[in-house]
């Protein structure tokens, strides 16, 4: 006789049961390990990504606040202009009774001027 035949059917049946129990627990923590390492890789790039929003987040308000900063810059630019302009428009309003006497003015008013003065004058807006 065999020994396989002295060991009851009961017997193998628990010990086939018992392997596969155990197989099957290596197979879950197998699975479970790669799980957890899946897991772990994806709260590490949860976590790359929320330092880059952080970032970026940084970066955007800089920027933001550059723009702020260029657009107050720009009206004050604009408003200086417009004083200038209106400024420029004055002396042009002052200039221009002068302009008016001086091409209204008689020949025999004109008289030897020196080059450098005539020069300035006729330079004079």
């Amino acid at each position: 006789m065999s020994f396989l035949k002295l060991v009851p059917g009961k017997v193998w049946m628990a010990v086939l049961a018992l392997g596969l129990t155990i197989v099957g627990w290596f197979i879950n923590e197998h699975r479970i390990d790669t799980l957890q390492a899946e897991r772990d890789s994806a709260l590490d790039g949860l976590q790359r990504a929320n330092e880059l929003v952080t970032e970026w987040r940084g970066v955007s308000e800089q920027l933001g606040t550059n723009l702020n900063n260029a657009r107050r810059e720009r009206a004050e630019a604009e408003e200086a202009v417009k004083a200038l302009q209106a400024e420029l428009i004055e002396q042009a309003a002052d200039y221009q009774p002068i302009r008016q006497r001086i091409e209204d003015a008689p020949d025999t008013d004109d008289g030897p001027v020196a080059p450098v003065l005539r020069d300035t004058l006729e330079r004079l807006p």
